[in-house]
């Protein structure tokens, strides 16, 4: 039974790690309203036009959900133009 519960601590420990590490490598997901373009077609009365998007500012992306609730000060150097290890 302990030898079980250990094997399961490690796979978690390891599962966690995995997943941080990949929070720290692609913190960034595509702007679903602009699907990660930077422009967004407008759908009022002219259509047939795009703009800037303002849910990502033009960027295309934002910091993913995960990043953002476990790493709260990573996601705001982030948000403020800082540039991580990886990227």
């Amino acid at each position: 039974m302990g030898d079980l519960i250990l094997l399961l601590l490690a796979i978690a420990a390891a599962f966690g790690g995995t997943w941080t590490w990949h929070m720290r490598r692609h913190p960034w997901r595509k702007c679903r309203r602009c699907t990660g373009t930077g422009r967004h077609d407008d759908t009022t009365m002219f259509k047939g036009t795009s703009g800037r998007c303002t849910c990502c500012n033009s960027t295309g992306r934002h910091v993913r959900l995960d990043t953002r609730w476990l790493m709260p000060d990573y996601a705001r150097r982030l948000d403020r133009g800082e540039r991580g290890r990886w990227a």
